[in-house]
């Protein structure tokens, strides 16, 4: 209970600094930076990272639940054949080449990596499921 009680004062806290943060000016947050002889340039790309960090592990996690719930919930049988996948899969990066993906150890991949993949172009709208299936 202690321990609940210590996070949640934390958590207001942090609360209360990010709305203190986010109501002060530029000029202010440079000058308090200054004050403390802290770089504002360096300050401010290391909190623009760690948000940017953030804001990619809270989309990993959603990504894992979209795809526990899926896998759930869809028979592999509204899948094209593993041929059709991969063919599908190169003529989207052939058509789109800003796509980039890297699979585990650069070695060849699995069905279940292909069709993995296959599952999240079609979520990203870069594949249609009903492209020559």
């Amino acid at each position: 209970m202690i321990k609940r009680k210590h996070a949640n004062e934390l958590a207001a806290l942090r609360r209360l600094a990010l709305e203190d943060v986010l109501l002060a000016s530029e000029a202010d947050l440079r000058e308090q930076a200054e004050e403390e002889g802290l770089d504002f340039n360096e300050l401010a790309e290391k909190i623009r990272s760690s948000m940017r960090e953030a804001a990619a592990s809270v989309l990993r996690e959603q990504l894992v639940k979209d795809r526990t719930l899926e896998s759930t919930q869809r028979p592999a049988s509204k899948r094209p054949s593993l041929e059709r996948i991969k063919e599908a899969i190169r003529e989207v990066f052939a058509r789109e080449p800003e796509l980039r993906v890297a699979f585990r150890d650069g070695r060849q991949q699995s069905q279940s990596d292909w069709e993995s993949l296959y599952d999240d172009l079609v979520r990203l709208g870069a594949l249609k499921p009903d492209e020559r299936d």
